[in-house]
């Protein structure tokens, strides 16, 4: 127990010869035979220093249960640090309880208390400091996930795929939801709530969410932060393992990031893909979009806008010749062109095919 100045406190600890910011050492044994009258006693330790030993009444504890049932919290006044709590099954004696106090000497001289008291912490400020990077998000990461529907235990592909999937679930069942254990009834009764195939067909709804439209597929959506920094999520106003967004119907799963730097004034859009079916892949992309204004938008209108009109003109003239053509000549002219190709292919071909041919041998 390290006890810290604040107010009344510290004003206690100068009374009772106690510094602050050390550790000191209270053992509370409740139980231990009482050298004076035999019977129970509560005895409190300060280090390896016998403290008070006051006999129990029989009322103390009168509406417990049990008779020994003494300690049922905790309440320590603020400003004091309290580490650790050991709780023994059997009264320990003097004996036992100052070769403890000695044993645990060591580590509570190089484990510190507070840096601060707590007081300084009310009274100081701390300035935000400023963001150090050259590119930030604008919006919070997005997962992205395709998946399937898990099918029966019995519609599995393979017979062998059939027999584990049963045996994973007999296991759970007669096993691991054996008392003193339970399981949910979703366990209990849903073949596929463990390991399951996968089917061809989409689920309508997944953690919560309906699918929608994107990169040219229905996929279902969730924030980044959402599925790594809570173990739980509710959804439909029903807890959800995060741990399970990700499992054996996924198809594909990829996260997608907005970010810009107002240095260069380019929008990047990063998005990591990871296939995870029977072969593994995983790839990303980044998109850049630069934006233009100021001279950058002066110098690229002055570069587009003679590039149309040229194109423009270069269509028009395209169109004009086009159309003072007469075609009874065009195809003729195409005919004799592509008859002429076609005999110097077989004059090629000839001639190569002679060339293959082996000499011939006289005996």
């Amino acid at each position: 127990m390290q006890p810290c100045t604040i107010g009344k406190l510290e004003q206690h600890c100068r009374e009772s010869k106690i510094r602050c910011g050390e550790w000191y050492h209270v053992s509370v044994v409740l139980g231990s035979p009482d050298p004076s009258g035999g019977g129970a006693s509560l005895l409190i330790m300060s280090g390896s220093q016998l403290g008070t030993i006051n006999a129990m009444k029989e009322n103390w504890c009168s509406y417990m249960p049990d008779g020994l049932e003494f300690i049922q919290g905790i309440t320590v006044p603020g400003g004091l640090v309290i580490s650790p709590i050991e709780v023994t099954s059997a009264p320990l004696t003097v004996k036992q309880l100052q070769t403890n106090f000695y044993k645990s000497k060591p580590l509570f001289r190089v484990r510190r208390g507070p840096a601060s008291l707590d007081e300084d912490r009310l009274s100081s400020t701390v300035d935000p400091g400023g963001f150090p990077y050259p590119v930030s998000l604008v919006a919070p990461p997005i997962l992205l996930e395709s998946r399937r529907t898990g099918t029966r235990t019995t519609d599995c592909r393979y017979m062998l795929g059939f027999e584990y999937n049963a045996k994973i679930l007999d296991t759970a069942v007669s096993v691991t939801c054996h008392s003193p254990y339970s399981c949910s009834e979703n366990v209990m009764t849903n073949p596929t709530s463990l390991m399951a195939c996968s089917s061809n067909d989409l689920p309508s709804r997944f953690f919560g969410q309906e699918p929608i439209h994107f990169g040219g597929r229905l996929q279902f959506y969730e924030f980044l932060q959402s599925i790594v920094d809570t173990p739980l999520l509710v959804r439909d106003k029903v807890p959800k393992n995060t741990r399970t967004f990700l499992d054996s119907q996924t198809d594909s799963i990829s996260c997608v990031m907005i970010a810009y730097s107002p240095e260069y004034g380019i929008v990047s859009t990063i998005r990591i893909s990871a296939d995870v079916r029977a072969d593994v892949k995983v790839d990303y992309t980044v998109t850049h979009f630069q934006s233009l204004e100021g001279e950058d938008l002066t110098a690229y209108t002055r570069v587009v806008i003679p590039a149309f009109v040229l194109s423009t003109s270069l269509l028009v003239e395209k169109c004009v010749t086009v159309r003072s053509l007469d075609w009874h000549e065009v195809r003729e002219a195409f005919f004799s062109t592509y008859s002429y190709r076609l005999r110097c292919l077989y004059c090629i071909s000839a001639f190569g095919c002679r060339r293959s041919q082996p000499p011939r041998t006289t005996s």
